[in-house]
């Protein structure tokens, strides 16, 4: 080893010593102070109870008994009893009864709490407490742990509200709002509706009937819901089965299994993959959607990628956006510009108009489809037609081009003259056969 690597390696062992030593001394403390604060309240099922702890651990349990009981263990450690004292003596637990609402308040008092370190090898940490009635301590407080247990026997709606703690509960027959930021929410089933605001956390929830989310940098997991409204942005959620939902998200990703009816969608820059849903109304923008199976859609996207297994009805209003569709039943819309849409199966009608600069590829249409009816500009329309079938081409396009099976149609007109195409023609009848009427600028269309 040469002097310079020397020199360095023992520099680096020395900066290693100093942070371990550091930290260790940040952490070590010499006494610990513990108490237990509760108070008992009567409920019923019309009670509306209100717990606001923000400086802690909130745990919700059932209990037999016929009265409700707070229960607040206090857990405090630093470098000077006293001071730790003041902090068990600064901490107030209030329940406050106004007919059927009950608001029970933990409260520690701590307006803000500081750890200064200066200097690097050789450090001076100035550590304090503050309290919202001017008190102040100046020695170093490592821990405040504040933890809170409801018994609750039974309640009409339970609402909580903590900040950078987590909140568990057990099976609730009761309605639940919570308000958590920075913290994680896990509950049993509740027999009730939730009303949950959270941020920059995390929720993992049971079965429960109505809901109101509101989330923000948070990822939420539930089981089955009756109907939501979801507010989301930089989020994750994930659910199993719905009867119905209303989201407005942005920058978000979620994931439903089953939507028994109807799903309406208003988003950006997201990520959606479901299962299957009955109906909906949905607005997108510049998003990436997987669909299992739908009976009806209306959908306005720009900016999007789409893929639909199955469908029944689809109307669209699409700018810059990629569908791939394996089975259809109808397909209708009126603005459709720089797309493309692809369908491996389409059963029994198109329906579109003011198309431009898209192409739409269908690779089989039924023998028993309706009707296509088709009008765009500067696009592209491919058809595979299922060879029983019966049917009639009525196709007109200028500045483009035209190509079908001769051999297998009876043409009754056909016409080419200054760059316009025109053609009838039938494998079936003019009178009973569904027709596949196409008309355009620009307009290449392939029967095939």
């Amino acid at each position: 080893m040469n002097l310079n690597h020397a020199h360095k390696y023992y520099t680096c062992l020395f900066i290693i010593f100093c942070s371990s030593l550091q930290a260790s001394v940040l952490t070590k403390y010499n006494y610990e102070e513990r108490e237990i604060f509760s108070k008992e309240f009567s409920v019923d099922d019309m009670s509306k109870v209100y717990l606001t702890h923000k400086d802690g651990i909130i745990e919700i349990k059932q209990t037999k008994s016929n009265v409700a009981k707070i229960e607040v263990e206090l857990i405090v450690r630093g470098d000077v009893k006293e001071d730790l004292r003041t902090i068990i003596q600064q901490y107030e637990l209030d329940v406050r009864n106004n007919g059927n609402k009950i608001q029970v308040i933990s409260n520690t008092n701590i307006k803000s709490r500081y750890q200064i370190t200066t200097g690097w090898i050789f450090t001076k940490t100035r550590s304090g407490v503050k309290f919202y009635d001017g008190t102040e301590i100046n020695s170093k407080v490592t821990d405040v742990i504040s933890k809170a247990t409801l018994y609750l026997p039974l309640a009409d709606l339970l609402s909580l509200e903590t900040n950078h703690h987590n909140i568990t509960t057990e099976n609730l027959s009761c309605d639940l709002e919570v308000v958590l930021y920075d913290g994680d929410l896990s509950t049993g089933n509740i027999t009730g509706d939730l009303k949950l605001n959270l941020k920059h956390g995390s929720a993992h929830l049971g079965n429960y009937n109505d809901g109101e989310i509101e989330l923000y940098d948070s990822k939420y997991k539930g089981g089955n819901s009756e109907n939501i409204r979801l507010d989301a942005k930089h989020s994750e959620f994930i659910v199993q089965q719905l009867m119905s939902i209303e989201m407005v998200i942005y920058d978000s990703e979620i994931e439903i299994d089953i939507v028994e009816k109807r799903m309406d969608v208003e988003e950006k820059h997201s990520q959606i993959k479901l299962g299957s849903f009955d109906t909906g109304t949905w607005e997108t923008y510049d998003s990436k959607i997987e669909i299992g199976t739908a009976r009806s859609l209306d959908i306005s996207s720009k900016h999007g990628v789409i893929d639909i297994e199955t469908i029944q009805d689809l109307t669209l209003d699409i700018y810059d956006t990629q569908f791939e569709i394996e089975k259809i039943g109808k397909l209708r819309g009126n603005d459709f510009k720089h797309s493309s849409i692809e369908i491996d199966q389409l059963e029994s009608s198109l329906s579109v108009d003011n198309v431009f600069d898209t192409n739409i590829d269908i690779k089989t249409l039924d023998s028993s489809f309706k009707s296509v009816e088709y009008e765009g500009r500067n696009s592209r329309l491919d058809i595979g037609v299922q060879s029983t079938a019966k049917y009639t081409l009525d196709l007109k396009t200028k500045h483009g081009s035209v190509h079908f099976p001769e051999g297998d149609m009876d043409i009754k007109k056909h016409i080419e003259k200054q760059s316009t195409i025109e053609l009838l023609a039938t494998k079936g009848s003019l009178e009973t056969s569904p027709v596949i009427r196409a008309e355009g600028v620009a307009l290449d269309i392939s029967i095939k």
